[in-house]
């Protein structure tokens, strides 16, 4: 069985719910019925797996290491303290790895689910669901146990950016820092984000990223390897090594991701009036996901760079199609609808077919044990120290 089938299974469900919920009158009532049982789906699906994606090696050690509370000491932790003593009270509660990814899984949904019921028609609900796991989600909610409570916590936050309340934004964001330091990078847009730029301005810097990105003008790879040559022939050698991998290195191309960047920005562009004149808030997630376009932009020659900074601004994706979807005409909504559909389940795809995403779910006695896994990750970190090399 592919590696991504249980993935396009998940997405397949939210869609055919979206489908139900956009194109059928349903009472508020029912809908909320509706959207719980999308909820219950996430949690099954995300709260019981087994030994899926990467982050597991770093987590089931450190949650079978860490002391309990009554144990706890701060100055043994290892990882950010906020998710060490968030880590320390479920083992208090129960000391089962199992129940560790349970109550992460209900803390992310639960913050999800207030973001998108504060920015989203309800009947967008399951929309908005198969889009966060597609684009963006599948990473946060597998791959970076810790990054994604800081992220949430700043998508909760956004509103006191619109309210101009700069204690509660610093205060949640702060709460985040202290699961990752990926938070820190939230603080600055307190100050510009909600801000409207001159759109003659962001077409121009499109413009000139596109010339850099189509042109593999690099910029930056020579001044980081310039930098590195002040700290030794090790360093030298070794910066040099990760630029000329696959894995940290450049991604230029006609790729599939650059199409549909191309494609959404175009898209943006056209609906962007429409879009702040519904609420001034899609001006926020506006200027977010030009963040995101012009990161991938400016800086393709570094893919580490995209990968960890860029993901940050991908929650745009999650409000903007759907509001898209909103403004769009009947048959313009039904074609982006397919559009979207088709785009999510090609990116899955190339996310999940890989034996570290192979599903396990526990309630289903089919997951493997963690040194059964270990050896298929230890499989695979050679093919990828192998792409460094």
């Amino acid at each position: 069985m592919p590696y991504y089938l249980s993935y396009i299974l998940l997405i397949a469900f939210f869609l055919s719910i979206a489908i139900f919920q956009l194109g059928m009158p349903i009472e508020e009532k029912s809908r909320k019925y509706i959207n719980f049982l999308v909820v219950a789906m996430y949690v099954f699906f995300f709260g019981f797996r087994g030994f899926v994606g990467f982050d597991w090696v770093n987590y089931y050690p450190f949650f079978k290491d860490i002391d309990k509370l009554s144990d706890f000491k701060f100055a043994t932790i290892s990882n950010d303290v906020g998710f060490s003593v968030f880590a320390s009270f479920i083992k208090t509660v129960n000391p089962d790895y199992n129940f560790f990814i349970l109550i992460n899984t209900l803390v992310n949904v639960v913050l999800l689910h207030y973001f998108f019921k504060r920015y989203l028609p309800i009947r967008y609900y399951a929309f908005a669901f198969a889009l966060f796991v597609a684009i963006g989600g599948i990473i946060l909610e597998l791959n970076l146990m810790r990054n994604v409570k800081g992220y949430l916590l700043f998508l909760l936050s956004i509103i006191y950016i619109e309210k101009r309340k700069p204690l509660p934004f610093f205060l949640l964001n702060l709460l985040g820092f202290l699961f990752h330091w990926s938070s820190l990078i939230f603080f600055p847009l307190y100050f510009f984000i909600h801000k409207k730029i001159n759109i003659r301005l962001i077409i121009l810097v499109f413009l000139i990223g596109n010339i850099i990105y189509l042109s593999q003008i690099e910029y930056i790879t020579p001044f980081v390897n310039w930098l590195s040559s002040f700290f030794g022939e090790v360093a030298e050698e070794r910066t040099t090594m990760y630029l000329a991998s696959t894995m940290f290195g450049s991604q230029y191309g006609l790729t599939f991701g650059y199409i549909e960047r191309f494609f959404t920005f175009l898209l943006v562009l056209s609906y962007h009036k429409k879009l702040i004149a519904n609420a001034k808030s899609n001006v926020i997630f506006i200027n977010c996901f030009f963040i995101y376009i012009f990161i991938n932009l400016f800086f393709s020659e570094i893919n580490i760079i995209i990968t960890r900074i860029g993901i940050l601004f991908i929650f745009s994706y999650w409000i903007l199609w759907p509001k898209i979807l909103e403004n769009s005409k009947i048959v313009e909504k039904i074609a982006l609808f397919v559009i979207f559909s088709l785009y999510m389940n090609v990116r899955l795809i190339s996310q999940t077919n890989n034996p570290m995403f192979k599903y396990e779910n526990v309630l289903l006695g089919k997951s493997a044990s963690y040194n059964e896994k270990l050896k298929v990750y230890n499989k695979e970190n050679i093919k990828l120290l192998k792409q460094v090399k």
